[in-house]
């Protein structure tokens, strides 16, 4: 009873201050945006958890012409906004004031599919099976990023229904934003191995055209949370290794030609990763 206790208290406790500083930060970005608008270049990082947004925003803020905000609509982050009892109006009126408050003119934010599902608000080659991996992982353990090497002691068990259905959610996802003809011309498509492996010749031929700067280096602190293979990670992986080529988990997206004089037609709006 007394745990029981203990528990609900700490959890009021955690919640009251949430509450305090997300009041705090929407107070400051409301003034912000209506003392001191400027003119702003916003981008959007779409993405799924656990494919490299956070790299990416590191990368895009070690630019000093360039300022990224997190998640915006992060329940669980002072600076998100709660997901229930509230309209999709105030939902985007959040989006575009915090967008408001980034330092730069090129600005903009991450938002991540399941924080658009919990809104209602409508990766290239992803490394097939392991993004559900290490999102069980993350999950598991609570360490969502890191900056120094490590080699979390997890193993999971990943469940080939939960699998299938997880592959097919995320490839609808991505299928759907690519529909769009209006985002198709103004975005891009980012690999999350080719971001890990060569962040500065990614953002030198494909992100400082896109978001018309000069070159100047990328820097990042972020480290890969688990170095290991599948088959060390994954206790049943026997099980699940025939579905590594399964049409639901293999997925490949790529934007349609927009033509030789249209090259940077789609500038300035949505990174996909």
């Amino acid at each position: 009873m007394v745990k029981q206790i203990t528990k609900i208290s700490e959890l009021i406790k955690n919640k009251t201050k949430l509450v305090r500083k997300r009041t705090a930060h929407r107070t400051a970005v409301f003034l912000q945006y209506y003392l001191n608008n400027k003119e702003r270049k916003p981008i959007f990082i779409l993405a799924a958890r656990r494919t490299g947004s956070n790299l990416l925003l590191e990368c895009l803020n070690s630019i000093p012409e360039v300022s990224f905000a997190s998640e915006i609509l992060n329940k669980k982050m002072y600076y998100g906004i709660r997901s229930q009892f509230i309209s999709k109006a105030a939902v985007l009126r959040h989006i575009k004031y915090s967008i408001s408050a980034c330092k730069k003119i090129t600005c903009g934010a991450k938002l991540i599919k399941a924080q658009l599902d919990d809104h209602r608000i409508t990766l290239k080659d992803l490394e097939n099976l392991f993004p559900i991996v290490s999102l069980k992982i993350a999950e598991t353990t609570h360490v969502w990023q890191c900056t120094k090497p490590m080699s979390l002691p997890c193993m999971v068990t990943v469940n080939v229904q939960e699998l299938l259905n997880y592959c097919i959610e995320i490839k609808l996802f991505y299928q759907r934003i690519l529909s769009n003809a209006w985002l198709r011309e103004r975005a891009v498509i980012l690999s999350y191995e080719e971001l890990s492996q060569a962040p500065q010749a990614l953002f030198e031929r494909v992100l400082f055209p896109f978001l018309t700067l000069p070159v100047s280096p990328v820097k990042n602190t972020l480290k890969k949370q688990n170095p290991k293979s599948l088959r060390e990670l994954i206790r049943n992986y026997d099980e699940i290794v025939s579905l590594d080529r399964h049409p639901s988990t293999f997925q490949h997206y790529h934007l349609p030609p927009i033509g030789e004089s249209d090259a940077f037609a789609r500038e300035g709006q949505v990174m996909i990763g």
